[in-house]
């Protein structure tokens, strides 16, 4: 006779709560004690680990706050987000203010953006939920861009974009804007933003962007970097322009 283990759910693995001998598996018992729970199928010793959903997903009684760790091929991404365009620049964001991190990718001229959460699999640019186009094509809109926390204290995210090419005080000067949040759905254009952060003749202006609250005063601020521009001495060495964040900015 045989030793056999209730399996309630009917993934094929059981537990010893309930046991019954015979010589043959009576019904709905199997010949194993091994799983962790019996009340759901999508967890056994066969299934995939499910990274920090607070579950033992494969019942191997370890923590399942997963890891990157070690090589890996790009290919195996869990997302993969195609394009005909070269991507420019890239970050986190939160778009609608839900709280749920969006995606925000530059390429051609504009940025889309895919709100969160994002499904696996292959998605194409062409489907994000939001895309804000360039004022003029040869702008380099979108060459940087950045998430900003708030920058104006309203309690929603922000986004800015850098045009370092963007015509102001001449060619090249360069412009980044700022979008307060939450962003609307759909296609939109630069001529939408709410400030405008302009440059100089040809300072390159928006080459680079970076946020945090420098100042500590519960604002975030906006960094804007000018690949381009003059040194009192002349020379193209470029500058770095910190702006406050401020209700008014």
């Amino acid at each position: 006779e045989t030793v056999w283990y209730r399996d309630n759910d009917k993934d094929g693995y059981g537990t010893a709560i309930e046991t019954k001998v015979d010589c043959a598996p009576p019904h709905g018992f199997v010949g194993n004690a091994l799983d962790c729970d019996d009340t759901n199928i999508d967890v056994n010793p066969s299934v995939n680990e499910v990274c920090n959903n607070g579950l033992d997903d494969n019942c191997d009684e370890s923590p399942n706050q997963c890891k990157l760790s070690g090589n890996h091929s790009i290919t195996s991404s869990d997302i993969s987000i195609i394009n005909t365009n070269p991507v420019k620049s890239m970050d986190s964001v939160d778009a609608n203010n839900d709280q749920i991190d969006d995606l925000a990718i530059a390429s051609g001229n504009s940025v889309s953006i895919f709100l969160g959460p994002l499904e696996t699999g292959t998605q194409d640019l062409s489907s994000a939920d939001i895309q804000i186009n360039g004022e003029n094509v040869g702008d380099a809109f979108g060459y940087s861009l950045v998430g900003i926390s708030d920058i104006n204290g309203d309690q929603a995210a922000d986004i800015a974009i850098g045009a370092y090419l963007a015509e102001s005080d001449g060619p090249g000067a360069g412009k980044t804007y700022i979008f307060y949040g939450p962003i609307p759905s759909g296609i939109s254009s630069a001529s939408i933003a709410n400030v405008v952060l302009s440059g100089k003749f040809a300072d390159w202006s928006g080459t680079n962007l970076a946020s945090s609250n420098m100042n500590q005063d519960g604002f975030s601020d906006i960094l804007v970097g000018a690949r381009q521009a003059h040194a009192p001495s002349g020379a193209a060495s470029g500058c770095v322009y910190l702006f406050f964040g401020t209700p008014t900015l």
